[in-house]
């Protein structure tokens, strides 16, 4: 199962609030940020593992508690699609997930601009 301290720090998600991930107004914004997210396999295999019920997982909407057993087997068979579709992720695709993740992370955190680029340089 994915780490849940790695998909917090590390998902697009973390950059907005966690209400927009529940609320299905919001549900077509929430997908389209998934589809750029780095854990995006991590993010669906976790919504697998744990049986969530609710919320925008790896871009997929989750039906909710009072959904049928269908559609609920519909939202569990798009996520493992997720999950095996981004084992065959290009890696442009890839690398374009983390810079996109990079730029968002330098955009809310800007003072740690200097402390990154002399970590990585270290």
């Amino acid at each position: 199962m994915a780490n849940p301290v790695e998909m917090e720090s590390n998902g697009l998600c973390s950059y907005s609030d966690p209400e927009n991930w529940f609320d299905y107004r919001k549900a077509n914004e929430a997908k389209r940020i998934c589809g750029n997210c780095p854990i995006r396999k991590a993010c669906a295999s976790a919504a697998l593992d744990l049986e969530v019920v609710d919320g925008v997982w790896g871009g997929v909407n989750l039906p909710g508690e009072h959904a049928t057993i269908e559609e609920h087997a519909v939202a569990r068979r798009q996520l493992a699609f997720i999950v095996a579709a981004m084992d065959r992720q290009p890696e442009a695709h890839r690398q374009r997930s983390l810079a996109i993740r990079a730029a968002m992370h330098y955009a809310a955190f800007p003072g740690q601009r200097t402390h990154v680029a002399e970590s990585a340089s270290a």
